[in-house]
Order: C-alpha cells, then structure tokens, then sequence
C-alpha cells in the first residue's frame, strides 16, 4: 500500500513536471518567436538553474513563464525528489506495521493482566 501511495506521488510530481516544463517552453516559443527544440532547451537549462544566459525570454509573458518554472524547480519537484530519495534511504523495512501494533499490545495487555491474577 506505501509502495502504492509513493507510485501515485512520483506519477503526480512527472504530470506537474511535464505540464509546466512543456507549458513553459510553449509559452517561451510562441512569446519569444523561438524554435520549440530552442525553447525545450531553455525550459530544461532554466529548470535545473543552470541558465547559460544563452537564451532568455525578452518578453513580459516569457519572463512570467520562466518565474513560474523555476518557482516550481525549486519549491515542488526538487524537493519532493529529495523528499522521496531520504524516505527510501532512511526507511526502516522491518518496522511493524499499524496492525501488527495493535496486536502486540493487545498481547502486553493480556500478559499484564495475567501476572496481575497470578499474583
């Protein structure tokens, strides 16, 4: 069920990626009279904060867009993929799970009241 859960986040955070990677680049190539492979390479060089400084949107919409991309580089993706590289790293795979507690201490009570009758 995590494994399911994590599955349903990264295919989110790709959707979000894509739509706003591609969007971005869109926007970039229709404001800024650029061929689409030329603005998919500044939508990826702006993406990852490298930014040669080789293309750079002129116009007030391209600039918004690339804002918006890196804003969302930065606050979302970026650190979701960290977020879910840490919890597979520090994870603990042999941890019980919320049933298997119950369980036990289900079987601490009984043994409490056990030694309490014996006694």
């Amino acid at each position: 069920m995590q494994n399911l859960k994590l599955r349903h986040k990264i295919y989110g955070l790709a959707v979000l990626l894509g739509v706003v990677y591609i969007g971005s680049a869109s926007i970039y190539c229709v404001a800024d009279d650029h061929s689409f492979w030329d603005s998919l390479w500044w939508a990826f060089m702006t993406f990852t904060t490298v930014g040669y400084g080789d293309q750079y949107p002129h116009s007030v919409i391209g600039r918004i867009s690339g804002i918006i991309l890196v804003l969302t580089a930065v606050f979302a993706v970026l650190p979701t993929i960290t977020a879910v590289i840490v919890t597979k790293v520090i994870g603990n795979e042999h941890e019980f799970t919320h049933d298997e507690q119950e369980e036990i201490k289900a079987l601490l009570r009984e043994i409490v009241q056990n030694t309490k009758g014996t006694k």
